[in-house]
């Protein structure tokens, strides 16, 4: 539950100073305010603590017209835009229900000057809707970006062309506030391989008994920057009377992010060195006990040092780069060169009538700002931020580590040095046609290619099998024989990159393309009618769909990750309009009450009809069976057509959510040990859309022509037609490869049924 509002407020200026100068400015304020639980930056949604959001931007742009001569105008526009956010708790007594002090946890931490508001630690039970204990890392929250530009655009007339310039400059500023795991965070999940676990997640808790625990050594603030400068030519030339081509060179040029505090750290693969891999305790059985064993000299320690780096035993920071670092870029990544960014256009009149168009044109565009995410999580990269982890262990375990910092392998985040600017490749081809009635039919191809785009691997990822294999047994744990679950070490024993457990290494490798038929018919308002519609045929297929989204690392990328996209919807159909309704109190009488009520009426609406998105299947196992043994994961088996036959599926059917099933539960199987199934990314498509809105208003004189109420009635969805959305895809198999859940390929979500809203708005 949450309260909002919000606060928007827009000033606008225009001065002519001079019959050749013409000044506007325009300013623009946003404020929102958000109280409650579900809110940015708050605690876990189910009533931990009722937190206080609030976001504000604020923005300013000025803008200068020239008239120099009649042949040439300057243009040259400034603007300013800052926004913060802030998030905490409500009051007092709701912070005290997330303090150590206040709800009487008193296992101590290990940094505890990074948490001087003594929050609890967070937590992860590992039960379907648990009550969790979660906030974000940078609670309580402060944050400002600052966007500062310039433009300067100069356009030149000289017979048939119109030659224009120009110039944009860009700065961004980011601060993200401090920010890490700085309360600590427990995981009491049920796992096999832990000796104490209860096998219930809220049991564990109660017994101090966790599988991990983590607490960030540090809490630095993400305080980035990054400039971008752009010019460009261009050459409108109209080469007789009915051919027009635009043809122009834009080029680019821009800086990294860079962290300005220098708090910033990345891994490097030309800076990994194997022989300087640290070591980690074993784990070994003694008088029946299991325990941790160093491999240098034989200590035994207690069974929460298994997992950890043996003090002393190779470099923690091995094939780390800092921003201070002399031989290497302080934004991790070589300065790109100039871009060249060519674009052409033509327009020809075909018949030389005005009412017949063909265009086209090919463009050339760089993505130079990626997600800023990515590059925040270089602040949480050692050494500027380690995470040490301990493993099994209890709360009088965790307490005897209280003061020392023993660290596990880190998860850490790297960039491909040399990597090439995401680049997009545009084209269009297109005609259009008066088709007279006031309407313009045009149909056209749209194409792109995306090259170069940001995406992830996890370099050190086990390979497929290897925890199959005997070398990387537990020793200190027995196995059945034959082994069902053999009982592995964990990954971070014979990872590829030994000291690190998971590398996140971001390549500009990844790529998209999108090809579209699309068809619109636009009628000019006129008569009391305006119609438009469009209809676009598509398929866009990647890799991932964000920046930075992850990858296979064994199995072949173009198989296991390429398909259609998430936001792929093969058919997109809208029709909006609006109509004055004709004046029948005329025609009554020519009465001014019957007029005043039955004339001036105006109906629009809007009507989609839109295929559904692609979605994948996930699976669970009853008997935990590890099916792979590492690698990139598994999927199901896919045995026949996955969507039930159009008669089968329910859109229209009597029953409630949770009992229309939407896909053939026969139509997917287990896949064997050692096998990776074969399902794609894409599965099938979940249910589109079909909705219509409407919406009647009326103006009311209201004593003189300048004041008048207006009346407004709007209905969404208006045949309050059943559009599901959500659909159980998780199946599950018990040991017999039998698909045992009930609720998989089920309906589990719908849009909103209809909603009617009246209005009344006075304007003077």
């Amino acid at each position: 539950m949450a309260a909002r509002w919000s606060f928007r407020n827009f000033t606008n200026l225009d001065y002519k100073l001079s019959e050749k100068d013409s000044i506007y400015v325009r300013a623009s304020k946003w404020y929102a305010d958000n109280g409650g639980f579900a809110v940015g930056a708050g605690g876990a949604n189910w009533g931990l603590v009722k937190s206080h959001y609030t976001f504000r931007d604020d923005g300013i742009t000025a803008n200068w017209i020239r008239l120099i001569s009649p042949r040439l105008v300057n243009e040259a526009q400034v603007g300013l835009r800052h926004s913060t956010e802030i998030g905490r708790a409500d009051t007092q007594a709701d912070l005290d229900r997330i303090t150590r002090a206040k709800t009487g946890f008193n296992v101590p931490q290990l940094f505890p000057q990074f948490n001087p508001l003594g929050l609890l630690p967070q937590t992860n039970f590992g039960i379907t809707n648990n009550a969790n204990i979660t906030y974000d890392g940078r609670y309580p929250l402060r944050g400002a970006d600052t966007f500062i530009t310039f433009d300067n655009n100069t356009t030149y007339t000289l017979a048939n062309h119109t030659i224009k310039a120009g110039l944009y400059v860009e700065r961004l500023r980011n601060y993200e506030g401090a920010q890490g795991t700085f309360s600590g965070n427990f995981n009491f999940s049920r796992d096999v391989n832990n000796p104490l676990d209860a096998n219930w997640g809220y049991a564990n808790a109660l017994l101090g008994v966790f599988t991990t625990y983590v607490e960030s050594t540090t809490r630095p603030s993400t305080e980035g920057r990054a400039s971008t400068i752009e010019w460009y030519g261009q050459d409108v030339w109209k080469a007789t009377r009915r051919l027009t081509i635009e043809g122009g060179l834009r080029m680019a040029w821009y800086t990294n992010w860079i962290q300005n505090h220098k708090q910033a750290s990345a891994f490097s693969l030309e800076r990994y060195d194997r022989s300087k891999a640290p070591r980690l305790y074993e784990p070994v059985l003694v008088n029946g006990a299991r325990v941790a064993r160093n491999p240098l000299n034989g200590q035994i320690l207690p069974v929460t040092f298994i997992g950890l780096i043996v003090p002393g035993s190779g470099n923690l920071t091995n094939g780390m780069v800092t921003q201070d670092d002399s031989g290497y870029p302080d934004s991790f990544r070589d300065q790109a060169a100039p871009l060249f960014e060519p674009r052409l256009g033509f327009g020809y009149n075909l018949f030389g009538n005005g009412k017949t168009a063909l265009r086209g044109g090919f463009g050339v565009f760089h993505n130079t700002r990626p997600g800023g995410g990515i590059w925040r999580n270089l602040t949480l990269n050692p050494p500027t931020q380690f995470n040490p982890t301990y493993f099994y262990g209890t709360y009088d375990t965790l307490r005897a580590q209280t003061g020392t910092a023993s660290f596990s392998p880190s998860n850490v985040v790297g960039f491909e040095r040399n990597g090439k600017t995401p680049v997009i490749y545009n084209w269009t081809f297109g005609i259009q046609q008066d088709l007279g009635f006031k309407t313009i039919l045009g149909v056209s191809y749209n194409g792109s290619r995306s090259n170069f785009l940001i995406q992830s691997r996890n370099l050190n990822l086990v390979p497929y099998g290897a925890q199959f294999l005997a070398e990387n047994q537990d020793p200190s744990r027995p196995v059945t024989v034959p082994p069902a679950n053999p009982n592995a070490l964990p990954d971070n024993f014979f990872r590829p990159f030994p000291g690190y457990g998971n590398i996140t290494y971001n390549e500009y490798a990844s790529s998209s393309n999108y090809h579209a038929l699309q068809v619109q018919a636009n009628r000019r308002f006129s008569r009391g009618l305006q119609y438009g519609l469009a209809y676009t045929w598509s398929k866009t297929m990647d890799l991932t769909d964000t920046d930075g989204g992850g990858v296979a690392v064994y199995a072949n990328a173009r198989i296991w990750n390429y398909g259609k996209a998430g936001f792929d919807q093969t058919h997109n159909f809208v029709f909006n309009y609006t109509w004055d309704v004709p004046k029948i109190g005329r025609r009554l009488g020519n009465n001014a009450f019957v007029k005043g009520v039955f004339d001036g009426w105006q109906l629009s609406g809007t009507t989609a009809l839109v295929s559904g998105r692609p979605a994948g299947i996930g699976f669970t196992t009853v008997d935990g069976q590890n099916i792979t043994g590492g690698g990139d994961g598994s999927r199901v088996v896919i045995l026949g057509k996955a969507k039930l036959a159009e008669k089968k599926e329910g859109q229209n059917a009597n029953g409630t959510l949770g009992t229309i099933q939407w896909l053939d539960k026969a139509a997917f199987g287990r896949p064997a040990r050692g096998t990776r199934g074969n399902a794609p990314k894409d599965v099938f498509r979940l249910p589109g859309v079909h909705n219509w809105d409407m919406s009647f208003f009326k103006n009311f004189p209201f004593f003189s022509e300048k004041t008048k109420l207006q009346f407004r009635w709007e209905i969404y969805n208006l045949f309050n037609h059943t559009q599901f959305n959500a659909v159980n895809t998780t199946a599950q198999f018990n040991a017999a490869g039998a698909q045992i859940s009930e609720g998989f390929g089920r309906v589990t979500g719908a849009r909103n049924p209809r909603v009617m809203q009246g209005s009344l708005r006075l304007t003077f």
